[in-house]
């Protein structure tokens, strides 16, 4: 993980929600089942589970954590022909020489301990370092039990007591930190909490669960400006909400009181308790608590905020937490918005096969530009996120109305694959016909988050078969045109016209018969300027595939309506493919064909 905001996305079940477990300071073994741990039913599994971890801290934040656990620490010593033992000025086991490697391991800016953490069914839990140290500066002598230096630590900063001290080999000062590594993470689960209330106290740590919220909030009231400035952010996240209070029902209770009316009013009878309110508001308020009221920098895991947040909350919190980058934030999501608003330094990807999880880190720089790549292809992140697979159609009418067909004529359900209207098609006319395809694929390359590309269905137009055959050699034979010029010139049925336009308002004042759509039809098939500029296209595809069909129902519109209604190209087509659908198949089968024809087979 990286600094800032790190997410974790995946289908369901992939994963996510079991990786953060292993990150939570509070949690139980669970036996990996699959066919790898468990190939056979008389095979038991592991009941013991494990994990590999790695704390990064600063040379403040590590000086910190010893004044706050004082006592003693161990260094393992280096082996005396160590590169690291010669820089030093280590050549022996003598207390001078422990003084040494104490000062050097102090004066590193940073540090990385890797430890090992065994969780049992039971809950007890077991550290160790694996390889000492556990920061990796030296080499140790490898054996069971190896010489180290002890030292203390006072609360005070001071450091001192330097002795030599032998020791178990799965012990060092990193095992020993895991105490205060522990007291940096705070997990927000995706279920609801009920924390409306709780005892009288004076604790102004919010606990693991939040169960004493209204404890700590009710501590922080008395910090006016403070809970000034976390209601104030709490209304930015949750406008509807003006502030919180917090109030005693009992003597020896507290409880959080949520105001959707005015405060200036002052009516506290119309306050509700948070018992009372939306899934969502609890786990803003511990969520705002830890993030502003936290002593030292945290590491904040939040797992599936979609499951409790509106998309425009979501986007707010982000927005409230960036103000806040000292604190590192873990969130699992398969929400595009979380992705969009937090700009994040890695994405991870979970994916699932046969019962084993694996985590795909994808290049951050990658991330970073989907939302601008996104935008030149006019798609947004929400349209492609968790497809298997992208289909990219002509336009917008396409998108809307060859789901419809797939299903209404084939049968058949998109399952995975989404399909997406391109930016500017008229690009490909141009020499830019690499780049354009160059791009839709650098979308869905397999680094990407997004799906990969399977095929594009694109208009005819007037082009020649030579140039649609340039065209498809560009594409990677990725790209299908459709027979005809464009889809509405599968829209031209005179009863779907007919019948559509009789349901629009004020079409006319008298319905309109097919035997006056088709009389339209012929009219403005005489007008040279609806046909191809090359006249052998016409004559090769026949009128109904080389006309403008959406100019042609626009004549039909105009004409029939006598000037008050246009053709709406979108909404009118998606009305005209839906009548079709049911009363007339026929007229869309080489459509639907086309598109299963791209469909990766079931």
């Amino acid at each position: 993980m990286g600094p800032g905001f790190n997410v974790i996305c995946g289908q369901n079940n992939a994963g996510k929600t079991a990786l953060l477990e292993s990150l939570d300071p509070i949690t139980r073994g669970v036996p990996h089942r699959s066919l790898v741990s468990v190939p056979t039913r008389r095979i038991s599994p592991n009941p013991t589970s494990w994990l590999n971890v790695s704390f990064f801290v600063s040379r403040a934040e590590l000086l910190e954590m010893l004044r706050e656990q004082e006592g003693s620490y161990i260094l393992p010593v280096p082996t005396l022909d160590s590169p690291f033992a010669g820089r030093i000025g280590y050549q022996s086991h003598a207390r001078e020489d422990l003084q040494k490697l104490v000062n050097a391991f102090l004066e590193q800016k940073d540090f990385t301990f890797r430890l090992r953490k065994e969780v049992h069914q039971n809950g007890t839990t077991n550290w160790f370092c694996p390889e000492p140290p556990s920061f990796g500066l030296y080499h140790c002598p490898t054996a069971q039990t190896y010489n180290s230096a002890a030292f203390q630590s006072a609360v005070d900063g001071s450091i001192g007591g330097i002795t030599p001290q032998s020791t178990d080999g799965r012990q060092d000062i990193g095992t020993q930190l895991v105490g205060a590594f522990h007291s940096r993470v705070y997990r927000f689960s995706a279920e609801r909490m009920t924390l409306g209330s709780c005892r009288v106290g004076v604790n102004p740590n919010l606990s693991p669960n939040a169960s004493n919220l209204a404890e700590v909030l009710n501590m922080l009231q008395g910090n006016t400006a403070q809970f000034a400035y976390f209601n104030s952010l709490l209304h930015e996240v949750l406008p509807n909400i003006h502030q919180v209070s917090v109030a005693p029902p009992s003597q020896d209770q507290v409880e959080i009181r949520v105001w959707t009316v005015d405060p200036s009013l002052r009516r506290l009878d119309l306050t509700l308790p948070l018992s009372q309110c939306g899934t969502g508001i609890g786990q803003i308020l511990a969520i705002l608590y830890v993030t502003l009221l936290a002593a030292s920098p945290q590491v904040i895991i939040i797992d599936e905020p979609q499951s409790f947040l509106h998309p425009g909350a979501i986007r707010k919190m982000v927005q409230v937490l960036k103000t806040h980058s000292e604190h590192q934030y873990i969130i699992a999501t398969h929400s595009p918005t979380v992705i969009s608003a937090s700009e994040p330094s890695t994405v991870n990807v979970c994916r699932i096969a046969e019962g084993v999880a694996t985590v795909e880190r994808i290049d951050p720089g990658e991330a970073k530009d989907l939302r601008a790549y996104l935008a030149e292809v006019g798609a947004r992140l929400s349209d492609v996120f968790g497809a298997d697979n992208i289909l990219w159609v002509e336009g917008r009418t396409e998108e809307l109305c060859f789901p419809k067909i797939l299903e209404g004529i084939a049968g058949r359900r998109l399952r995975g694959t989404s399909i997406l209207a391109v930016s500017n098609t008229g690009e490909l006319e141009n020499r830019d016909a690499e780049r354009v395809f160059e791009m839709y694929n650098r979308l869905s390359s397999r680094n990407s988050l997004l799906p990969p590309a399977i095929g594009f269905i694109f208009d005819s137009e007037c082009r020649s078969e030579a140039q649609k055959r340039e065209l498809i050699h560009r594409s990677r034979d990725l790209l299908r045109f459709l027979p005809r010029r464009m889809y509405e010139n599968y829209l031209l049925n005179p009863r779907a016209v007919a019948a559509i336009a009789n349901e629009v308002d004020g079409f006319r004042t008298t319905p309109v018969s097919p035997e006056e759509v088709e009389a339209a039809i012929r009219e403005a098939r005489e007008d040279s300027r609806l046909g191809c500029p090359s006249a052998a296209e016409v004559f090769r595809h026949g009128w109904v595939a080389g006309v403008d069909g959406a100019r042609l129902l626009g004549h039909v519109f105009n004409r029939l309506s006598e000037t008050r209604v246009c053709f709406d190209k979108l909404d009118h087509s998606i009305r005209l493919t839906e009548w079709l659908i049911q009363n007339s198949p026929n007229d869309l089968e080489e459509v639907s064909n086309l598109i299963v024809s791209c469909l990766p087979v079931n």
